[in-house]
């Protein structure tokens, strides 16, 4: 699956809900925000690995990584309905995962509006809501 936005308009205090299927066998899928394909804000990769999924989320400036955040993350699997809420908080990315799980991730660059959302991957996208 891939979906690619552009010209959004995301900022300080917004919300964007992603609903989804995880189906058997997915490696991986992304949720990316930021200005464009070479300059995100936050990436967002959940990894399943054997029986347990790792969450790796970064930045991207210019084509080049920063230092990626790794965490276990538990509540998502295979052949489970998702959805994740991201929230805008200046400072800092909050993301609401399944199981009431929550990940913060910091806003590196400052950035004040998203303008470019994208999903890409092992994630069967039913919706997207912008709040």
């Amino acid at each position: 699956m891939e979906l690619k936005l552009k010209n959004v308009h995301l900022q300080v205090g917004d919300q964007l809900r992603v609903k989804g299927f995880v189906p058997n066998g997915a490696n991986r899928f992304s949720i990316n925000l930021g200005a464009g394909e070479q300059d995100l804000a936050l990436h967002f990769n959940p990894r399943f690995q054997g029986g347990s999924t790792l969450l790796v989320c970064n930045s991207l400036v210019g084509g080049c990584w920063a230092q990626e955040q790794r965490q276990n993350c538990q509540g998502l699997w295979h052949g489970q309905h998702v959805e994740f809420l991201f929230k805008l908080m200046g400072d800092t990315f909050r993301v609401e995962l399944p199981g009431g799980q929550e990940v913060l991730f910091p806003n590196r660059r400052g950035t004040k509006v998203i303008t470019y959302v994208a999903v890409e991957g092992d994630l069967k996208l039913s919706a997207l809501e912008v709040h």
